[in-house]
């Protein structure tokens, strides 16, 4: 069986006799379901409750229905983090466009033992 949308699907069906049979129920998985996610630039590392990278946007996550902790990082941009409700037997797409680091971040490092040499 097919459907545009969904995920095409087979089932045998046996007959004792030769006669036409109906099948009463069939069920189709969809495709559009999980999250999809793309960034503008793309290529961002894509971390879910904030574990390892799973993916680099655009990508689309077969995630069940919840709520999910999500961050995207890409060198030279400040992380996108966000909090999302995948919905079920839909999918929940995420846009961003990644905001440039600004350059005016600097950090110093200094020692108060003087005779500390490297």
């Amino acid at each position: 069986m097919k459907k545009e949308g969904y995920q095409p699907g087979a089932d045998r069906l046996a007959s004792k006799t030769r006669g036409t049979s109906r099948i009463k129920s069939f069920f189709l998985e969809s495709l559009a379901r999980g999250l999809h996610i793309a960034s503008d630039p793309p290529g961002a590392d894509v971390f879910h409750q904030w574990r390892q990278a799973i993916g680099q946007t655009p990508v689309t996550l077969p995630l069940a229905a919840g709520q999910y902790n999500l961050v995207l990082r890409l060198q030279g941009y400040d992380p996108f983090v966000s909090s999302v409700q995948v919905k079920d037997n839909s999918q929940t797409q995420i846009s961003t466009k990644l905001n440039l680091r600004s350059s005016n971040h600097v950090a110093w490092a200094t020692s108060r033992n003087r005779s500390c040499r490297r």
